[in-house]
């Protein structure tokens, strides 16, 4: 295939060359969708995509033309507006398909109210806004991550459904927060995710999430989305007596532990024990 001349209408050749180069810090200023005249451009990164399609309910779908060679498609929509109701279609090298919605298609999604908490420090439920939280926009169901990175030039989600590629799912930075945040659609429990943060000196730096409610274990440092809605508690008897009772005139013990060295499994390469193995062997220890 020969590539076209990769100039985008309404677009800098210094910003494409900076998205493709992951420099860029505004994602949403290239990819999604965006007015151009009268017309809508659809722009898309996909570098695992042979082919990308706009389909719209009772519309022809339109194919999407890939100019330049990594994977950047746009389709244009002639007399359509921001708010059109369209789904990617996505067809891999091996010509299987899937449709999808475009996770730059949303708004800004973390409120304003929880946003003023969070500069303030008084933000009691971090952990239900920040990490990886399972939900659903609209139709479409997918994984919300947010984390806090102020000094970052660009955040990425990475993870076994991008490929690990930093390019492809580049997150929104929500102005006077240093918070970034993205929606993606599609995204299921178990999947395995980092953050990728290219700091202002070009480093580039892959970390787990200090919000993520379940990990790997050992070596192994991926965070995994996890839906905590499915844990059923079992703990009713012992919040009721926990009301009774006066807590600041009762003794307490506090005991102190490193977790990865108190025990280790020796006959499994001496790996220190998860945490569902800490809760059936120090629990017992501590009470005798």
């Amino acid at each position: 295939m020969v590539m076209k001349p990769f100039a985008v209408a309404g677009l800098p050749p210094d910003e494409l060359n900076s998205f493709l180069s992951g420099t860029h810090s505004d994602p949403f200023r290239i990819l999604g969708p965006h007015r151009i005249g009268d017309d809508l451009a659809i722009r898309t990164f996909r570098p695992d995509a042979r082919k990308i399609d706009i389909v719209q309910n009772g519309q022809a779908p339109v194919e999407a033309e890939k100019i330049h060679r990594d994977g950047f498609f746009q389709a244009k929509i002639p007399n359509a507006t921001r708010e059109l109701d369209y789904h990617l279609r996505v067809t891999n090298w091996d010509g299987s398909q899937y449709a999808m919605r475009d996770p730059y298609q949303y708004g800004p999604i973390m409120g304003e109210v929880d946003l003023h908490l969070f500069n303030e420090g008084q933000h009691w439920q971090l952990y239900e806004k920040f990490g990886a939280h399972m939900r659903k926009i609209g139709d479409a169901a997918g994984v919300y991550f947010s984390v806090w990175a102020p000094n970052a030039q660009r955040v990425s989600v990475v993870g076994d459904f991008n490929g690990w590629d930093g390019r492809v799912n580049p997150m929104r930075k929500l102005l006077g927060s240093g918070v970034w945040e993205l929606f993606l659609p599609g995204v299921k429990e178990g999947a395995h995710y980092k953050f990728e943060i290219r700091a202002q000196s070009g480093a580039l730096l892959l970390k787990s999430d200090p919000f993520a409610f379940f990990n790997q274990h050992g070596t192994s440092t991926s965070s995994l989305v996890y839906n905590l809605e499915r844990y059923q508690w079992s703990d009713a008897d012992w919040m009721t007596h926990r009301r009774s009772k006066e807590w600041p005139r009762s003794p307490i013990s506090i005991y102190e532990v490193h977790l990865g060295s108190w025990q280790r499994k020796a006959e499994e390469g001496n790996r220190p024990l998860s945490y569902l193995e800490l809760a059936e062997t120090l629990l017992p220890y501590v009470l005798e």
